[in-house]
């Protein structure tokens, strides 16, 4: 495999101000000669909206023909993903509009079991060597937000920064240093970031959303975002990890990589959530709950997961 195949994720880079992103959208639609309203539904790395039953898709993405193919692929394996609605990308400057079905949620718990079931499939049947050069398989340690010693010399004016946050923060980046090392071992394609946003349950079962961070790394990787949910500050049942293990056929919650990856997703996590109050006072409540965390040991309650 190429060295440039082994690198960053489909989507590495934020979208930017929505304006842009948004005009993008408006006139993606008009492309595609869809009518309806063109409705925000959230910002992050993209910016998705909703027109009707088509959900819209602003991002910068590695290669957009990965857009198509990879969920082509995904359901050959029998991973249900947001159904296809035949509409071409669009590129609109620096911008890549996609499309793609909106699923709608049945109002009923996930079926973490048929998740577990979906995500063995992905690590046994998709072979990495057999995948379109344009799919990108990103390595994680060149993930911007998992560059920790980065992370937090960004935060370090940060008002909410005080001698026992740095050091706190300073100690986990420390203990888990070898978090790199770990991601060598036995490489399977991974989704790269399976927690409860990104799975919604239709009342056909589950669908798997969100396939930006696609990557080659142990299974332990998957395993870690949703047993760091389950067992830490997020408002998360135990029973979500439980019910994922039993359907993906192996329990990794006292594996040893599984465990630091959870624990470096919470603190990436954190010190995002820190950088984004510098910007946006209002964030400034939910960073300093998170730091808390990791000065305390324990959160004083729950972590809001936007």
């Amino acid at each position: 495999m190429s060295a440039d195949r082994n690198s960053l994720p489909l989507i590495h880079r934020g979208v930017g101000d929505l304006e842009p992103a948004a005009q993008a959208a408006e006139h993606a639609v008009r492309v595609w000669g869809l009518d309806g309203s063109v409705d925000l539904v959230r910002l992050s790395m993209n910016a998705v909206f909703r027109c009707g039953d088509v959900i819209v898709r602003v991002g910068r993405p590695t290669d957009a023909a990965a857009l198509t193919l990879l969920p082509e692929l995904l359901r050959e394996i029998g991973i249900s993903v947001p159904g296809s609605v035949g509409l071409d990308p669009v590129r609109v400057g620096t911008l890549t509009v996609s499309a793609q079905r909106f699923e709608a949620s049945s109002g009923r718990a996930v079926d973490w079991r048929t998740v577990g079931v979906m995500l063995r499939r992905l690590h046994d049947r998709l072979d990495p060597s057999a995948l379109p050069g344009a799919i990108p398989l990103a390595d994680p340690r060149l993930i911007p937000w998992w560059d920790f010693p980065m992370l937090i010399k960004s935060v370090e004016q940060s008002p909410l920064i005080g001698v026992r946050e740095w050091a706190a923060l300073s100690a986990v980046v420390e203990q888990n240093a070898s978090w790199g090392d770990l991601i060598l071992g036995d490489q399977r394609v991974c989704h790269g970031d399976l927690q409860p946003g990104n799975v919604i349950q239709t009342a056909q079962g589950p669908v798997l959303l969100d396939w930006d961070l696609l990557g080659l790394a142990p299974v332990s990787w998957d395993h870690g975002p949703l047993l760091g949910q389950a067992i830490g500050p997020w408002p998360v049942e135990a029973s979500v990890y439980a019910a994922f293990a039993e359907g993906y056929g192996r329990d990794l919650s006292a594996d040893p990589s599984a465990l630091t990856f959870a624990r470096l997703r919470d603190l990436a996590a954190t010190l995002m959530r820190v950088k984004a109050a510098m910007e946006r006072p209002a964030l400034a409540d939910e960073a300093r709950l998170r730091l808390e965390y990791w000065v305390e040991g324990s959160a004083g309650r729950t972590w809001t997961p936007q």
